[in-house]
């Protein structure tokens, strides 16, 4: 009677589990499988926490650039200031979080990943204006 079957890694032959299929996603490797960029982008897991965390960091970076002096780049959202800054922006983010809980019940992760990249690089952006508003008020 012959075991389970044998498979062959780079580190020599192995014995497949008895209670497991040999599949990409559970394929015995001491280390994960090589990727271009690309790829590893994709199969990102998306991050709800990084993405409320930077739509609170994208708010209160974008109230005190405007206090400073900086304009609302978006013409999105600054057709929404009309409302009032924080009301405007309050509206911006919770259709965020719609297209985000949209594109998550349609099994499309990676969209959040694509938005939690945006918005690091929005906040990147903002702090970069404050920054410059800063040196702008100090006279450096």
């Amino acid at each position: 009677m012959a075991g389970p079957p044998l498979y062959t890694t780079r580190w020599g032959l192995l014995k497949q589990p008895d209670n497991q299929k040999l599949t990409k996603g559970n394929w015995p490797c001491g280390s994960e499988p090589e990727n271009n960029g690309v790829m590893r982008f994709l199969k990102q897991r998306p991050s709800l926490t990084v993405f409320v965390f930077l739509q609170v960091l994208d708010i209160l970076t974008t109230i005190i650039g405007l206090r400073l002096g900086a304009g609302e780049a978006s013409a999105f959202v600054g057709s929404l200031m009309h409302l009032g800054v924080v009301p405007g922006l309050m509206v911006s983010k919770i259709l965020a979080v719609i297209l985000v809980l949209i594109a998550l019940r349609r099994k499309r992760p990676q969209i959040v990943v694509a938005a939690n990249f945006w918005f690091a690089g929005l906040v990147t952006w903002n702090l970069l204006l404050i920054f410059s508003q800063g040196w702008k008020h100090a006279g450096v």
